[in-house]
């Protein structure tokens, strides 16, 4: 073997032998050798995202698997995230786009293309969700693989407004690409810096505890029982006590993860991510929770209320109540410290409620795939909010987790308390028409009018 091999793969610590485990051997070349020429990695990434997105091949095209394996061996190479994100939101947008404009192209033809001549269930499907959720279809099918090449062939097939479709698949695609790529991305430069032993053993326990509580929500999911919500409350509960308790045994988890976020810092992703953060401001979530409960009182939804509301101020009551208890102190990175102390993370706390209590809203009524569908969704938004935390060292690793399971036990326990008078009826859609417009407003002023104090209090001028 020739030396800069040797010397390439000791680096990376990723050998080409150990390649299936990621992917078929049919890939393993290909990516033996991305693994000796790196410079190819982000057009790679950009390649195998534009095929994900296109139009019924991405159906078939095992991307996910694939975008993780580039973005790991890009991650090991030290190569930095912002460009191959940048790279792989191009390619999203104009898979979509494609995908669009061959809909608006072939018409009611498109439905004697190969692939939906014989699996025609596939537009089926597709033209459900469409229907169902219109625009915001758009945004949530970006998330569910099967629905993800279809939905903008059907747009463009349905003649959906170009200006419309455009700005959605923007969105859709800038959400989508980035969790798509940084997994991989992470995984990759924890295996480039040789963390700690401690490391893999305290992770290994988070994600076991994580992984427990969904794979119970996911067994519940299809086999409904009458106390679900009752056993998922005092589970999440329990990990959250557990978490509160012994995180100082954490702390080579918390470093080493706060060590690699800071590595991923970039000028480019600065300004993005202390937008994302204002999400979870106190001042905004606020106004959005009061405007969800006044909608939920006009529409005379009060069990959906009652739900909503006891979510909304439980978690926020917990959240200041155990800060106090735990008072844990925040990193010392900034140049002024925040107030108060740091775990749990408020702003993970209330971006995750809000979510939660949105997404289990929108999914009354609706399909078991359907909800389990929208609860996904909802954890991106929440997830955004909570790394950027992390990367604005405003927050610990375990501070923003601790805010997640405080966020799914407010939301399990209102459930709970409300049994048999849990809400159950679907909201009319100018109900959430109305939500989402003010909503979106709202937020989009807020981020706008307070971006440079943001920018101030986190050291970003």
């Amino acid at each position: 073997m020739p030396t800069t091999l040797c010397l390439y793969n000791s680096r990376l610590k990723f050998p080409s032998s150990h390649h299936g485990y990621l992917m078929s051997d049919f890939f393993a070349p290909l990516f033996d050798w991305l693994a000796l020429h790196p410079h190819w990695l982000g057009a790679s990434v950009f390649l195998i995202i534009l095929i994900e997105c296109m139009a019924l091949i991405g159906v078939l095209w095992p991307g996910v698997v694939l975008v993780f394996s580039a973005a790991l061996l890009a991650g090991q190479a030290g190569l930095a995230l912002w460009p191959l994100y940048l790279l792989a939101w191009l390619a999203a947008m104009l898979g979509n786009s494609g995908s669009y404009l061959l809909g608006i192209r072939l018409q009611a033809g498109a439905r004697s293309l190969p692939l939906l001549r014989k699996y025609p269930h596939w537009l089926a499907r597709a033209e459900i969700h469409l229907s169902r959720y219109g625009t915001g279809s758009l945004l949530a099918g970006h998330f569910i693989g099967p629905l993800r090449p279809v939905l903008p062939l059907l747009a463009g097939m349905l003649k959906m407004p170009a200006k419309r479709f455009f700005i959605v698949n923007m969105l859709a695609a800038g959400i989508w690409s980035f969790t798509a790529i940084l997994p991989g991305w992470l995984t990759g430069a924890a295996l480039d810096s040789a963390p700690p032993d401690q490391f893999w053993s305290q992770a290994g326990l988070l994600a076991a505890g994580f992984g427990l509580l969904a794979a119970t929500a996911f067994w519940f999911g299809r086999r409904p029982h009458p106390q679900r919500f009752t056993c998922l409350a005092l589970l999440s509960g329990l990990l959250l006590a557990l978490l509160l308790t012994f995180w100082p045994m954490l702390a080579v988890f918390d470093r080493y993860l706060q060590q690699l976020t800071l590595a991923s810092s970039s000028p480019v992703l600065d300004p993005i991510l202390l937008v994302f953060t204002q999400f979870g401001d106190v001042k905004l979530q606020i106004v959005l929770d009061a405007l969800l409960c006044i909608l939920l009182l006009a529409y005379r939804a009060f069990p959906a209320l009652v739900f909503a509301a006891g979510s909304l101020l439980g978690s926020t009551v917990l959240n200041a109540s155990l800060k106090s208890l735990v008072g844990r102190t925040r990193p010392e990175l900034l140049p002024q410290l925040l107030d108060g102390y740091s775990m749990p993370s408020g702003h993970s706390v209330r971006s995750y409620t809000f979510c939660l209590v949105i997404a289990i809203l929108l999914g009354l009524g609706q399909r078991r795939q359907v909800r389990a569908g929208l609860l996904s969704l909802a954890l991106l938004p929440a997830s955004l909010v909570a790394f950027s935390r992390i990367y604005l060292t405003a927050h610990w690793p375990t501070d923003v987790l601790a805010g997640a399971l405080l966020a799914v036990f407010s939301c399990t326990v209102m459930l709970a308390l409300l049994g048999r008078q849990q809400p159950a009826h679907a909201l009319p859609r100018p109900f959430w028409l109305t939500q989402a417009g003010l909503s979106l407003g709202i937020f989009i002023l807020f981020a706008a009018w307070s971006f440079s104090t943001a920018a101030t209090r986190y050291n970003l001028l």
